[in-house]
C-alpha cells in the first residue's frame, strides 16, 4: 500500500511522499538524488541561514523522522527517545542527567586544548555577547565555559601520510585533566552504544563496516585509547560546549558516512535545519540525531539556556581509508 501511494505522488509530480506512524514519519524527496549532491565548501553565512529557516517546516515534536532520497538511500535520521528505546525511561534519564554533570564538571576546570576556529565558527563570539546570553554563567564571568574537545585519532593537518595519533585532549596533559577527560569518554560509552543502535536501524551494512574499520586500526595502544566499548565504531568524537552550530558540511569525514550527534543540557530552541530539505527538527536531550555530513549542509538554530552540551560522533576519511 505504502509503495503504491508513493508512486502514485511521483506521478502526480510532487516534490515529496511522507508516511506519518504513530511514533516515527518517513518522508522521499523525489528531487534529490544523495549521490549528486555536493555541498559548499564554505557554508551558508549564519544570518542568512537563520532567516531562511523561518521558513523551513518544523515537523511534530516527539516523532522520529527518516528522510530518503529518491532512490530511497536514507539522508537523515533523527531517533526520539532514542535513549528510552535503548535503555528504557528509568535508565535512560539516569544516563542523560548524569551525562550532563559529568560534561559541566569537565568544563568547569578542564579547559580544551584548542582554541575554537573562528574561520569554522565565524559567529562565535557574537554568540556569546549577546545580552540575552550574558545573564548565564557560562557566557560571562569567571565561571565562564565554552569550547570544543576533541577525542579519539586523527591525522594532524598537512600530515596525511603519517599515522593517525591520539587527539591532543586525551594526550599530553596533566594526570588530573587526563583522569578527568579519560573517564568522560569511558561513561561516553553508553551513548556509544545509544547511537550504535539507531545506525544499525537506518544502515546495519555500514555499522558493520565502521565496526571493522576500528578494529582494524592498526594502532592497538591509541585504539585502546580511544575507544569507549567493545565494539567500537567511531575513531572521533567532539563535544561541543556551549557553541552554536553554524551550517558546515563535514568534508572531513567518511565519504558516505554518516555524523551522528546528541545534545545534554538544559536550553531551549537550537533545532536541527537541513537546507537540503528545507526541514527543521527539535533537538532536545534523549534525541539522536544522523545525517549524510560529508555532502548535506545542517547548523541550529539559536538557543537559549544555562547550558548546552552535544557529543558528535564520525570517522574521518583519510583514518578509514589509511586504516592507520
Amino acid at each position: 500500500m505504502q509503495k503504491e501511494q508513493r508512486d502514485l505522488a511521483r506521478q502526480a509530480g510532487k516534490a515529496s511522499w511522507r508516511f506519518i506512524g504513530k511514533e516515527k514519519i518517513v518522508e522521499v524527496f523525489f528531487n534529490i538524488n544523495l549521490e549528486e549532491v555536493k555541498g559548499s565548501v564554505t557554508g551558508t553565512p549564519m544570518a542568512q541561514a537563520l532567516k531562511d529557516a523561518e521558513e523551513y517546516e518544523e515537523l511534530p515534536e516527539g516523532q522520529s523522522y527518516l528522510a530518503l532520497d529518491t532512490h530511497l538511500v536514507p539522508i537523515v535520521a533523527l531517533y526520539a527517545n532514542a535513549f528510552d528505546r535503548v535503555w528504557g525511561q528509568v535508565y535512560a534519564q539516569y544516563i542523560i542527567k548524569t551525562t550532563a554533570e559529568n560534561i559541566d564538571k569537565v568544563a568547569r576546570f578542564v579547559q580544551p586544548v584548542q582554541q575554537i576556529d573562528l574561520r569554522r565558527h565565524s559567529g562565535h563570539k557574537e554568540w556569546i555577547a549577546e545580552a540575552v546570553n550574558q545573564q548565564f554563567s557560562w557566557a560571562s564571568g569567571p565561571d565562564a565555559r565554552t569550547g570544543i574537545y576533541y577525542l579519539g585519532v586523527s591525522k594532524e593537518q598537512g600530515h596525511e601520510h603519517t599515522q593517525a595519533v591520539l587527539t591532543k585532549d586525551l594526550a599530553g596533559r596533566t594526570s588530573y585533566s587526563s583522569q578527568m577527560i579519560r573517564d568522560l569518554q569511558v561513561w561516553c560509552g553508553n551513548i556509544t552504544q545509544t547511537i550504535d543502535a539507531c545506525f544499525a536501524g537506518v544502515d546495519r551494512k555500514l555499522r558493520d563496516q565502521y565496526r571493522q574499520t576500528f578494529a582494524h586500526l592498526s594502532q592497538a595502544g591509541d585504539r585502546r585509547a580511544a575507544e569507549t566499548f567493545e565494539e567500537e565504531l567511531f575513531a572521533y568524537r567532539a563535544l561541543l560546549i556551549n557553541v552554536l552550530t553554524e551550517p558546515h558540511i563535514d568534508h572531513k569525514d567518511w565519504t558516505g558516512g554518516w555524523a551522528w550527534l546528541t545534545p545534554f543540557g538544559s536550553f531551549q530552541g537550537g533545532l536541527i535545519c537541513i537546507p537540503l530539505l528545507r526541514r527543521k527538527l527539535q533537538f532536545q536531550p534523549g534525541s539522536v540525531f544522523g545525517i549524510k555530513g560529508d555532502r548535506v549542509e545542517h547548523y541550529t538554530t539559536k538557543w537559549r539556556g544555562s547550558n548546552r552540551y552535544s557529543w558528535v560522533f564520525t570517522f574521518h576519511e583519510n583514518v578509514r581509508r589509511n586504516g592507520c
